[in-house]
């Protein structure tokens, strides 16, 4: 008898039905009808459990794939054995193509011993053991991400490492703003106005990578501009324009005060092919991409910020770091030309005097 006529025979008797294919002696009995129901309650309990289970999976695996973290399996080799799709999106790379990947392949060259030192340290208990670092993603960007690793022992002693994997680029970026902030406060209690505008722009070349760097005032007429400070590199390394408290009207200055104009910052991310490029003084840096951002109050632009030279394009974060640190710093700067201006009253005042008493 075939496999699947025995199995007909067996249902069948379950029911209560002789099988005329059985042989007299291989004849069930009649089942009675409560194990059936028995049986049969059984088998709907089963299925809704397996329902049940299914659901969860689902869910699970959803909240796995879904997750807005990175989450993925790393084997004693170092590679990537599993990941979700949060891993691929922020690795730069399609989901597939991240398995059997070196983790540490995407860990900037900077953070490679914290790295490979929180794998070891996780590696000695199973307790979790986190680390910041810079990621470099598949088109060379980078990011700042937090990671957590804990190892587990999996089937036949393999060790395996659980990573999950978050971006913190924002967060540090506050914390930069921040503590940059907190730096300028202290060095304008000391400092010269001048020493202050040169530690600002040194600030935020660091923060956008720029290594050109000037802040400079808007008068009252918002016609003329007052050449102040450039940063310790654009002084440096690239410019030798002289001019410092030089009034300069924007009339004739080129695309590099255009924020002045349309009263608004302004992002130029290929300078060589502007048009009206005019208005650099001579000696002045040479520039390939710049930003530059006005500083208002009462309505009116007091101060220009500008940044320029970062190696890649400069963007909406660059824009609102340069922002808030130009507004932020304005303060200080103002209270410090009140001050010298003050002091530069009470000096005619005194010579003044002094030219009365002879």
């Amino acid at each position: 008898m075939h496999g699947e006529e025995r199995q007909s025979a067996i249902v069948d008797a379950a029911q209560g039905a002789a099988d005329p294919r059985l042989p007299a002696g291989q004849q069930s009995p009649q089942m009675p009808a409560a194990r059936l129901a028995e049986l049969e309650a059984q088998n709907e309990e089963l299925r809704l459990s397996l329902e049940k289970t299914n659901a969860l999976l689902t869910r699970y695996f959803n909240f796995y794939d879904m997750a807005p973290v990175g989450f993925c399996t790393v084997g004693e080799s170092g590679r990537i054995l599993q990941a979700n799709l949060a891993t691929g999106q922020l690795l730069g790379l399609a989901r597939n193509l991240v398995l059997q990947q070196s983790f540490a392949r995407f860990i900037h060259s900077d953070f490679q011993n914290i790295y490979h030192l929180t794998r070891q340290a996780a590696s000695e208990d199973d307790e979790p053991h986190s680390c910041e670092l810079k990621i470099v993603k598949k088109d060379g960007t980078l990011f700042w991400a937090h990671l957590e690793i804990r190892t587990v022992k999996a089937e036949a002693a393999e060790v395996l490492q659980y990573v999950v994997l978050a971006n913190i680029t924002e967060r540090k970026r506050t914390e930069s703003i921040q503590s940059a902030r907190l730096r300028l406060m202290e060095f304008a209690s000391n400092h010269t106005l001048k020493e202050l505008l040169v530690e600002t722009l040194d600030e935020v070349g660091t923060l956008t990578g720029s290594p050109i760097g000037f802040y400079h005032f808007l008068e009252a007429d918002q016609k003329t501009l007052s050449l102040q400070a450039w940063s310790t590199r654009t002084a440096k390394e690239y410019c030798t324009a002289a001019g410092e408290g030089r009034h300069y009207d924007i009339d004739e200055a080129g695309v590099w005060v255009e924020c002045v104009r349309l009263r608004r910052p302004v992002i130029h991310n290929d300078y060589a092919s502007l048009p009206n490029r005019r208005g650099l003084p001579p000696g002045h840096a040479t520039l390939v991409r710049e930003m530059v951002v006005p500083v208002f109050r009462n309505g009116n632009i007091v101060a220009i910020l500008g940044v320029g030279n970062k190696a890649s394009l400069y963007d909406q974060e660059d824009q609102e770091i340069v922002a808030l640190i130009a507004d932020l710093v304005w303060e200080s700067v103002e209270s410090k030309r009140a001050s010298n201006a003050a002091t530069e009253s009470e000096r005619r005042w005194k010579l003044a005097l002094e030219g009365l008493r002879r």
